[in-house]
């Protein structure tokens, strides 16, 4: 069995740890999710049982860890070290990070055959490569040129270069193994190791160290790890951009105030050291530029903080939060509002050059905190209006991760909800409608609903607030809360007084927000498998019962899988059987090519069985190329489950075959399958079904208009 880069390398760190390690922890470190990081273990596991070791601990509370033993360490010692430069072979993705340094770095045209010889690929694969490269760099406003005879360079200003350049290395290195590399000059993949040749090559890291330190106590700050390499990468980037007489041009960001800062005359004493030691001359472009990194560079502790028009944007800030949550915090007050601005006054510079910072928590704290998150960013808008430009949505999980630490500091334990009762005299139906919209739009809990001369009932500790659509005429106005059944604004208005209003969602139907995260993920990362993701994401809002908006205009599920496009009970004698009467239906439908089921059955062998997307189901796809004619899906339940090998999901029964001829056409479609796949009942009656009119029953009720 032949291990990966990354499961050799994650078998080099439990080797050195030899210790648990969280499965959390390694997917956030090699930027992969929770599930293929199993598929490694297993692999991992799979491979020590098969040269005469133990499996790997598995603890769920701690993670996983080696059984390790003499003769099992120096087994290790030995497989890792033959795992030299000779014996490596990039990954696709691997390549195409090295290409778009060489691109980056490179003074002349480079040549196809450079690849060719570099990677030992054929021309096509380059060329493919090449192809997908070209769709990144026009992502980060640079074209990449192809001359004939000439070969290939990439234009585009030197800013957006070194943005990009960073955007590349930042990809697979964290502040973690850059510290790691300046104190040992070892990294931890091969391609890392790449990456830092190119970055530091000519550059005394020793030099740069003290140069930071120095700044450091200049400013009387000290940097965070992360602030600190972010810092080493873009001086050691200008210093070497700089012997390429490769200059920046900064956009216009407050240039009239920025030389009057500390952290402009720290930079212009940097800069001189600099220009001695490497005999260059630096314009005042880069001082500039300097000045700003450092301003935008975080900080753990700083005994400097200035109070200007950011000052008073943190106060209305801060001023908002305390009315939503109702908090007397007196002399706390000044602590979070120097949290909030250290943190703010680096992150602005960062944003206005374009530097992004990543959060790693960005993702949980959208799905755990999400009232906090909507009414910080609610509350944000007044520091957006002052900065001039919109905050990015990593950043403002930051700066609700302020709060949320604040709310955690002081014991903050949200109030009970207001008991409402609720009258209305236009039917259970009508009451309920408005029920649902005051639980949606306000923090209650709707205790009755009642007639209104049913109210003489009711015990006043029973109750909080009564709330009617009509006149109660044996009470005092000031008794109850009238408002009109459809919730006007006027009515929004007067319930705010008494009920704390929720912060709503932004409107948006579930498929075009999968579409919207796509672009955005693939902004950052390659996508290997856009279908599968797209899955996964409506999987994941739809369980989070994100709301739906029925009028759109895409194919439903019914349109795509016909019910001459399902069969039931069908007899399979392994995994790649099964794929083969699925892929079957569709190629004598002339929906696709008999190519398309060699690709699924490759993307199989190669990645393992990652289409499983719950216990008995599978998602069979391959990437949209020209072996699919057209978009379509075919649907088989299997007379005997069969195993395809994965450790959660097997053994498969039901079989879902996606062909698409682009990756976003089937969406719908796919949100309506997943609609039923969640729906317990409806998906029982598939998987029992023993004529194709039950399954199609089944899609035509969840797909009518």
């Amino acid at each position: 069995m032949e291990l990966n880069k990354r499961n050799i390398a994650i078998l080099g760190e439990l080797l050195n740890q030899n210790d648990y390690l969280k499965l959390k922890v390694l997917s956030e470190k090699y930027k992969v999710t929770d599930r293929t990081i199993r598929y490694d273990i297993q692999k991992i596991s799979d491979f020590l049982e098969e040269n005469g070791f133990q499996r790997l601990e598995n603890k769920h509370q701690f993670g996983v860890k080696l059984i390790l033993d003499e003769n099992l360490k120096e087994f290790l010692q030995n497989y890792l070290k033959k795992q030299d430069a000779e014996a490596y072979f990039y990954s696709r993705e691997e390549r195409k990070n090295i290409m778009a340094l060489m691109l980056l770095e490179s003074d002349v045209p480079m040549k196809i055959k450079d690849f060719e010889e570099y990677f030992l690929i054929s021309k096509n694969t380059v060329l493919k490569e090449l192809d997908e490269l070209e769709e990144w760099f026009s992502s980060v406003e640079i074209k990449m040129i192809r001359r004939p005879k000439i070969g290939l360079y990439v234009e585009g200003s030197e800013l957006k270069k070194r943005l990009a350049i960073i955007d590349v290395i930042d990809q697979t290195i964290g502040s973690e193994e850059v510290l790691n590399y300046i104190n040992e000059r070892t990294a931890f993949t091969k391609l890392n190791h790449f990456k830092f040749e190119i970055l530091f090559s000519k550059i005394d890291l020793e030099f740069l160290n003290d140069l930071i330190k120095t700044a450091e106590r200049n400013l009387d700050r000290y940097f965070t790890d992360e602030g600190y390499s972010n810092l080493m990468t873009h001086i050691a980037l200008m210093i070497k951009r700089m012997l390429l007489d490769k200059n920046v041009n900064l956009p216009k960001i407050k240039p009239e105030g920025l030389i009057y800062t500390r952290e402009y005359i720290q930079a212009r004493r940097l800069v001189q050291t600099i220009e001695k030691r490497y005999a260059i001359q630096v314009p005042e472009e880069e001082t500039r530029f300097i000045a700003l990194h450092l301003l935008g560079t975080q900080v753990l502790k700083t005994t400097v903080i200035s109070d200007d028009g950011l000052g008073q944007a943190v106060d209305e800030m801060i001023d908002g939060f305390v009315d939503i949550y109702k908090l007397d915090i007196g002399d706390e007050r000044h602590e979070l509002k120097m949290h909030l601005i250290m943190h703010l006054r680096p992150a602005i510079y960062r944003m206005a050059i374009g530097l992004k910072v990543k959060n790693p928590l960005h993702n949980q704290v959208l799905s755990e905190y999400e009232d906090l998150y909507l009414n910080i960013e609610n509350l944000i808008k007044n520091l957006e209006i002052y900065l001039g430009f919109e905050i990015d949505e990593e950043e403002k999980t930051n700066i609700t991760l302020h709060f949320g630490a604040f709310l955690e500091r002081i014991h903050y334990t949200p109030p009970d909800k207001p008991r409402v009762v609720l009258v209305c005299a236009s039917g259970i139906g009508t009451a309920s409608m408005i029920a649902s919209q005051l639980k949606k739009l306000y923090d209650c809990e709707i205790v009755k609903k009642l007639s209104a001369r049913d109210v003489d009932s009711l015990k006043k500790g029973d109750y909080d607030y009564i709330i009617s659509t009509i006149k109660i005429s044996h009470i005092d106005s000031e008794g109850y809360i009238r408002i009109n059944p459809m919730i006007l604004a006027k009515d929004r208005e007067l319930l705010s007084k008494y009920l704390r209003q929720k912060q709503v969602k932004r409107e948006g139907e579930v498929e075009h927000l999968v579409d919207k995260l796509l672009e955005i993920t693939k902004n950052y990362a390659f996508v290997q498998d856009e279908s599968q993701l797209a899955y996964e994401f409506l999987m994941a809002l739809k369980k989070q019962k994100m709301p739906v908006n029925k009028n759109i205009e895409e194919k439903n599920l019914s349109d795509y899988l016909s019910k001459d496009l399902i069969d039931t009970n069908v007899v399979a004698s392994d995994w790649k059987d099964a794929i083969s009467k699925g892929t079957a239906l569709l190629e004598q439908k002339e929906k696709i090519t008999d190519e398309y089921k060699d690709r699924i059955l490759e993307t199989l062998e190669d990645l393992g069985p990652y289409m499983a997307i719950g216990p008995g189901i599978f998602l069979a796809h391959a990437r949209p190329d020209e072996s699919v004619l057209e978009t379509s899906m075919s649907l088989i339940t299997l007379e005997n489950p069969i195993n395809f090998g994965h450790s959660e999901f097997d053994p498969i029964k039901l079989v879902i075959t996606l062909a698409s001829v682009d990756p976003k056409s089937h969406i719908k479609a796919l949100s309506e399958l997943t609609d039923i796949l969640l729906d317990e009942d409806r998906l029982q009656i598939i998987l029992q079904a023993s004529r194709t009119e039950e399954i199609f029953k089944v899609i035509k009720n969840r797909t009518k208009r």
